[in-house]
């Protein structure tokens, strides 16, 4: 078995097998590469409580530009944006429905950075999210879209994906070097893990950052 981390949540975005995690290092042998109090994110697993000891393989560095509650999305947003745009190549045209959603603002920003033309729907008041996200159009939801795509991403439709190690380093690598900037949207901060209450969710919707 290889080395086990402890880490201090910061945030999660679920409570359910596979869950992605935000914290800091709180203790670790030498191998595994990380310092004390380093930020990380990663995928865990079981309880949800506000320590948590978790395998280094599960582990990466957060990416420098978010914060860790933006961060803890990204293990189980990537995984399903990469999974349900697949073969998807430059040039084509990709519906996405639900885009305002977490796993939705993650796909624009991964199909823009391939080269596609993105059709954006989602809630009518976060339309204009949607056009600063990228999108070539962005619409409400349940606007009849007449042109053709190759492809319709439904992010309320997708297939459970748990992120292995080289998935969370795509997810950092997008964050870092493609400025992909998530939206947070449910985030179950740790005092109310602590207090039993892990039904509670923060609500901390996000992008109001500036975008260079």
């Amino acid at each position: 078995m290889g080395s086990m981390v402890r880490i201090r949540l910061v945030a999660t975005p679920a409570s359910s097998p596979g869950f992605g995690v935000s914290g800091r290092v709180i203790c670790c042998d030498s191998s595994s590469g990380f310092s004390k109090d380093e930020a990380v994110i990663g995928v865990g697993t079981g309880q949800v409580d506000p320590i948590l000891t978790l395998p280094r393989a599960s582990l990466v560095r957060s990416p420098k530009l978010l914060t860790l509650y933006e961060a803890a999305v990204l293990p189980t947003t990537v995984p399903q944006a990469v999974c349900g745009l697949a073969g998807l190549e430059c040039g084509q045209t990709v519906l996405i429905r639900g885009a305002d959603s977490p796993v939705g603002t993650v796909a624009i920003q991964i199909a823009k950075s391939r080269g596609c033309r993105v059709l954006a729907t989602g809630n009518a008041r976060r339309v204009p999210m949607l056009w600063d996200l990228g999108a070539d159009l962005a619409l409400a939801e349940g606007t009849v879209v007449s042109e053709s795509v190759h492809r319709v991403f439904d992010a309320g439709n997708l297939p459970t994906v748990h992120a292995d190690r080289m998935e969370l380093k795509t997810a950092t690598t997008l964050a870092e070097q493609a400025g992909l900037v998530p939206f947070v949207d449910r985030i179950c901060p740790p005092d109310t893990l602590t207090a039993g209450l892990d039904h509670v969710v923060w609500q901390i919707g996000r992008l109001d950052r500036a975008r260079g």
